[in-house]
């Protein structure tokens, strides 16, 4: 129990280091090649990971795996928001939109199965097994970059080139409020276990079903085009059906009620970390990406944090059946508020694409509505995700 407990908070600083450090490195991707900076720090992430488990088989100090821990959280610090950004080289500009939608999906699955494949290789095989893997997983990210086109350094002279805006400081504001209400949800299912009779250690079980539901929802809007009016007033029917699908989950009585409701409780988690991607990329040039999209996902890292947090605290004060209510009302507040946003801006621009022999016309289209862009109503992965 004791090295489980070093294990997490091990596992905690190295995260909490990545998300610190990500507006920096994102910022380091940009000064250079994107493609090679990418794989220089996917080769850091398996070198630290690799000291990392000799040290873990050594048995070494505490302080040793503490050092390593920090320095692997550099080294993958920006590293989310540097894929994204290079998806401006790897997709047709008319399918950039949807890629990040997809982009998210693949994000949500890799937080899914990935928990669930190192727990498993560690009961099999042991935890070095399981740590030796985790540095392959890395090399092997380095040598697949190699089959993307490089992504040069975009023109400094870009008026919007890494410039924090509002419209940007407001979706990212919105990405950690809404993860900030899903870690309430997340972190409260093993509560829920317990308060329905049955023990928290099976929450491992049912917190998957919340990964599940968040794929099937990926998944839709992976395929299905998502239109661009209105993205606002897109994002605040999100927010509304994402706080009704939480409720039923608060009235389950049951283990097996609260498993299916928890399904379609996170059917909303994907489309909106896409839309708020999507709405980012819009408001970028080709300089200083890295560095936006690292801020974003700090901010949606640091939310989620926060709702797990909170959800404990909130446990002293109401029932663990409750606490999910408070992310009901926070997202109802959040649609309002894109209500308001969407009104005001009154944004009319579509651009719809069906498949990829649409590219050339909506590329033009793409181009064209690019001007009128510094006025989009943003709205909001959130995790790695996971």
């Amino acid at each position: 129990m004791h090295s489980i407990a070093r294990g997490a908070e091990l596992a905690g600083i190295a995260a909490f280091t990545a998300g610190a450090a990500g507006p920096l490195r994102g910022a380091w991707l940009d000064r250079r090649e994107m493609r090679g900076g990418l794989q220089l720090s996917c080769y850091a992430a398996a070198l630290f990971m690799g000291l990392f488990t000799v040290a873990v088989a050594a048995k070494a100090p505490f302080l040793v795996l503490l050092t390593l821990a920090i320095l692997l959280g550099l080294s993958i610090g920006g590293i989310w928001g540097g894929f994204r950004a290079l998806l401006l080289n790897s997709v047709p500009p008319a399918l950039l939109r949807r890629a990040h939608f997809v982009e998210s999906l693949s994000t949500e699955i890799g937080y899914g199965l990935g928990p669930l494949a190192v727990t498993l290789i560690a009961a099999l095989a042991g935890v070095v097994v399981a740590l030796t893997v985790m540095t392959a997983v890395f090399i092997c990210a380095a040598v697949m970059l190699r089959q993307v086109a490089p992504l040069a350094p975009g023109k400094r002279s870009d008026r919007r080139a890494g410039r924090l805006t509002v419209p940007i400081v407001f979706i990212c504001a919105v990405g950690g409020f809404q993860s900030f209400g899903f870690g309430l949800v997340e972190g409260n299912v093993p509560s829920r276990m317990a308060e329905l009779g049955h023990s928290a250690d099976a929450a491992g079980v049912f917190l998957a079903l919340l990964s599940v539901g968040s794929v099937i929802g990926g998944l839709i809007v992976s395929f299905v085009p998502i239109s661009t009016r209105r993205p606002a007033l897109l994002g605040a029917g999100l927010f509304a059906l994402f706080a009704v699908l939480i409720i039923p989950s608060t009235l389950a009585t049951s283990v097996l009620t609260f498993g299916s409701t928890l399904l379609f409780a996170s059917l909303m988690l994907v489309p909106l970390s896409g839309l708020a991607a999507a709405e980012i990329e819009a408001q970028l040039g080709d300089h200083g990406r890295g560095r936006i999209f690292a801020i974003f996902i700090g901010a949606v890292q640091v939310g989620g944090g926060l709702g797990v947090a909170v959800n404990g605290v909130l446990q002293s004060y109401i029932e663990p059946s409750e606490v999910p209510l408070v992310s009901v009302g926070l997202f109802a507040v959040i649609a309002l508020v894109l209500v308001v946003v969407g009104l005001l801006i009154g944004r009319n621009t579509t651009i719809e694409v069906s498949s990829p022999f649409d590219e050339i016309s909506a590329a033009e289209s793409t181009l064209a509505a690019a001007t009128d862009r510094a006025s989009i109503g943003p709205t909001q992965r959130i995790t790695e995700e996971k």
